[in-house]
Parts: structure tokens; C-alpha cells; sequence
């Protein structure tokens, strides 16, 4: 049973039907929200490693080392990831919809 997903910023339990992959808001506080992919890049280095090892200890050389590599490196950051994100699916504050608006006079010109 995989644990339950919490929001960043009120700690309320958020279904995974809600969910969206480019970004969704928490039913409870409305906070803009994705899912955090900071494991993508060590896991794909990871599978690409193992899918190396194992191309090696098959004896497969030239163009079918690289290829037999990068198929079964493919495959296992596959696996990896539906695992990853069905049992520690993590969520973050999702940044990229901020807009910094700057209004009023500048420091100099306040008329005092």
C-alpha cells in the first residue's frame, strides 16, 4: 500500500486522482503544486550504469554494446520511475506561475 501524499505547505492528505503531472492545485489550501522530480537525473545515471555492466558481462562490443546499453538503461529507468512514483511520489511548491510586479515610485523620486 503506498503511503500517502501530503501538500508542502498545509500538510493536508491529497488524493492521488488529483494529481497532474504539469502541475495541479491542493483542494484543501489551493496552493499551485507538481510532482518533484529531483530523482530523475541520479536514477537515469544509475540505469544507464547498470544497463553498461550488463552489456559488458553479455560480451556485447561495438555498435550492439551501445545499443543493447541504451535500451536496457531505457527499460530500467522505466521501471524505476512507475515505482518511484507510485511508492514515494513527492510533492513542491510549483514556482513557475509567480509574477514579481514592481509598482510605485522609485526610491528617489518620493516627493517628501
Amino acid at each position: 500500500m503506498p503511503k500517502p501524499v501530503r501538500c508542502p505547505a498545509c500538510s493536508c492528505e491529497v488524493s492521488r486522482i488529483d494529481i497532474r503531472p504539469r502541475g495541479f492545485t491542493c483542494p484543501h489550501c489551493k496552493q499551485v503544486l507538481k510532482v518533484d522530480a529531483h530523482y530523475a537525473h541520479p536514477l537515469a545515471i544509475m540505469s544507464l550504469m547498470f544497463g553498461t555492466f550488463l552489456s559488458y558481462l553479455l560480451g556485447f562490443s561495438g555498435v550492439w554494446f551501445i545499443l543493447y546499453m541504451l535500451l536496457v538503461g531505457a527499460a530500467i529507468f522505466l521501471v524505476a520511475a512507475l515505482v518511484n512514483r507510485w511508492f514515494f511520489l513527492k510533492l513542491a511548491r510549483d514556482n513557475s506561475a509567480l509574477e514579481f510586479r514592481i509598482t510605485g515610485p522609485r526610491d528617489g523620486q518620493v516627493k517628501q
